[in-house]
């Protein structure tokens, strides 16, 4: 990738490339500008790339976590005390919000499936 207009090129004009990304230039100080501002993108651009790195590991163990505790409140199973309806300790919360019931029973999970 140049700057400089090809047959500018072709005539020898254009030495001074970047050496972060290959650009060429006229200058030495056109291309020491250039290569400070460059140089700043591209570790810019290996710290992000590190941090979104970091971020997916976390999430990673986040989900993995979120997995585990998921399957053991699926694996625990509630019985209303007014009405017999048998769910996880969420469902249960919520019907007895919305239903007025009162009182709950933990029982096995081989119980509620059968």
């Amino acid at each position: 990738m140049t700057t400089a207009a090809p047959e500018l090129q072709r005539a020898g004009f254009v030495r001074l490339a970047c050496l972060v990304c290959g650009w060429r230039f006229f200058t030495t100080g056109g291309r020491d500008r250039h290569l400070t501002r460059c140089r700043r993108e591209a570790a810019e651009r290996e710290q992000r790339a590190a941090r979104e790195q970091e971020l997916a590991r976390g999430r990673e163990a986040l989900r993995t976590t979120g997995l585990r505790v998921t399957a053991l409140n699926n694996n625990r199973r509630f019985q209303c005390g007014d009405c017999d309806k048998t769910s996880t300790p969420s469902g249960i919360a919520l019907h007895q919000r919305y239903t007025g019931h009162v009182g709950r029973t933990e029982i096995e999970a081989k119980e509620a499936m059968s």
